[in-house]
């Protein structure tokens, strides 16, 4: 990396909790390394608002500084109780994206369902509940071996175990019984009402309101967090207007709107819909890149995760 060099860095936050026995085994970045964060943050960086990152990637001029803009994806309830207070602290504005669904209909995310499940269970126990559910419930006729075997298992973030369980309960095996095996999962090894989990585990309306009303972006970041890849025109134009329309229910802004697709994931399909949307200017994926250059497709642009960034 070029540390002094002038650029632009897009930093990427998930969970940012305190541990405790619900978050036991969950990745998450601790809330007293989080403060340890920003404090060198405002050190070695400008921090740009989401209106000021917005206007400095469009100036032709090159970056004059090394500036970043921080950005927060799912909208847990720790961004409302953790990071909002402390980033008021700091006259620091950031950009949250939210999930509609989990804050509309009190519902736990697919994904956040099998980061708990991989958080609670250990893996080869996970991995013999799929065969067992696959043999019975599936009954395809290549074995579950020979099914799991053609998954490509290369990723940047997890070993290949974890790889293998997150594309089997998330894109491989059919949605339907997807659906049912996290359930069964979840239920079978939390044993706590999952609306209850909801509550405690996303933002609300109101929390989101008052991030608003402060200066923070509450961007798009669909209805129920899909792949945007693996869904057909209509569904991707739902999972984004479902998202606005909550926005505006909600006065909301939205104009000049950033999009933050859900695993980074997006295709041709997307590219079509968007152009089509004259309020959503910006889209961040999960590519990890510093910004050096103006010459960046505004619609895809790449982010440093936060587990990187004191490796730069």
């Amino acid at each position: 990396m070029h540390k002094d060099k002038n650029s632009l860095s897009i930093i990427m936050y998930h969970y940012v909790q305190k541990k405790n026995n619900f978050n036991k085994g969950l990745k998450f970045l601790d809330y007293k390394n989080f403060i340890g964060q920003l404090d060198y943050l405002k050190k070695k960086y400008i921090i740009l608002s989401p209106d000021e990152a917005k206007k400095t990637l469009l100036e032709k001029k090159s970056f004059q500084k090394k500036f970043c803009w921080l950005t927060f994806d799912d909208g847990y309830k720790e961004h409302y109780n953790i990071v909002f207070p402390e980033l008021e602290k700091r006259n620091i504005k950031a950009s949250f994206f939210p999930t509609i669904k989990p804050i509309s209909k009190n519902i736990i995310l697919e994904v956040n369902k099998i980061q708990l499940i991989l958080g609670r269970i250990d893996k080869t126990t996970i991995l013999k509940e799929i065969k067992n559910y696959y043999n019975s419930k599936l009954k395809y006729k290549i074995s579950f071996e020979d099914y799991a075997s053609k998954i490509k298992l290369s990723n940047q973030f997890d070993d290949k175990q974890t790889t293998l369980i997150k594309q089997l309960l998330q894109k491989i095996i059919p949605e339907k019984h997807r659906f049912n095996l996290n359930n069964f999962l979840l239920d079978k090894y939390f044993k706590q009402n999952q609306r209850e989990i909801s509550k405690k585990m996303y933002l609300n309306k109101k929390d989101l309101i008052e991030m608003s009303n402060n200066g923070h972006e509450i961007g798009i970041h669909s209805y129920d967090h899909p792949h945007f890849d693996y869904l057909n025109e209509k569904k991707q134009r739902l999972q984004i207007s479902k998202s606005i329309s909550f926005l505006k229910k909600n006065n909301l802004p939205t104009q000049n709107l950033t999009i933050n697709y859900p695993y980074g994931a997006h295709n041709k399909i997307t590219d079509r819909i968007l152009k089509k949307i004259n309020n959503i200017k910006f889209g961040l994926t999960i590519k990890s890149k510093v910004i050096y250059t103006k010459k960046n497709d505004l619609m895809y642009l790449p982010r440093i995760d936060t587990v990187d960034l004191l490796k730069k």
